[in-house]
């Protein structure tokens, strides 16, 4: 998710980014711009109520201690809580609505990035190594693997949907040995092995994607908390 600091000092570096991505919705950036600076304020006025509520717990502690009273101080007092929560609702719904804003904005693109609308407009940059002539057509992994009997896309398509497999016998086998090879080797190297969650709170995945990343490549369970 973009900085909002980044759209803040240089909102037009973030529309020129946007047309480079040929995204037409800009206005997402001035919408974001307002509600930043009504967050700005509701924050303001949220610090200013907690200040004059330490400052009336100071006073009327004082009051207190002289004898004095201190009903008018108190009376304030009482106020000051529900003015409050309404300030941190406000806030809450403004950070709801600029979180919502920015997972629509791209972050800003490397200048090394070619425009282009699709894939057919890649460049390529270099080649490494020279490609053989094998004097014939070769087959995808895919294809081989499944002539092998090691792979099973269509069952692994039926119960999970397109993009995942089963993988059998010496291919699954090497596959784990694989990763068992790398895991020893970082582990040797100083590193310190961790086994992390299958599933992210939507919060944190929106830390660390955009909304065009989410709705395509992560999968969400339902009915959870």
């Amino acid at each position: 998710m973009i900085d909002i600091k980044v759209i803040r000092e240089n909102p037009e570096l973030v529309k020129e980014n946007m047309k480079k991505k040929f995204r037409t919705d800009l206005k997402l950036v001035d919408e974001l711009i307002k509600l930043d600076e009504d967050w700005k304020k509701a924050k303001f006025e949220e610090e200013q109520i907690r200040k004059d509520r330490n400052v009336i717990s100071k006073k009327i502690s004082e009051l207190k201690k002289a004898g004095k009273d201190a009903d008018k101080e108190l009376k304030k007092a009482k106020e000051l809580p529900t003015k409050l929560e309404k300030l941190e609702a406000n806030r809450k719904k403004l950070e709801e609505k600029i979180t919502e804003i920015r997972i629509k904005i791209p972050n800003i693109m490397s200048d090394k990035v070619p425009l282009g609308k699709d894939d057919s407009e890649n460049v390529e940059e270099r080649k490494i190594g020279k490609v053989r002539d094998l004097g014939f057509e070769p087959k995808s992994h895919v294809e081989i693997i499944e002539k092998l009997g090691m792979a099973d896309f269509d069952s692994s398509a039926r119960v999970a949907g397109t993009g995942f497999y089963y993988i059998e016998g010496e291919l699954a086998l090497l596959n784990a040995a694989i990763l068992n090879f790398a895991r020893d080797v970082m582990v040797s190297k100083g590193f310190r092995y961790v086994e992390t969650p299958y599933m992210l709170r939507e919060e944190i995945i929106d830390q660390v994607t955009d909304l065009n990343d989410k709705q395509q490549q992560i999968y969400v369970v339902d009915d959870e908390p």
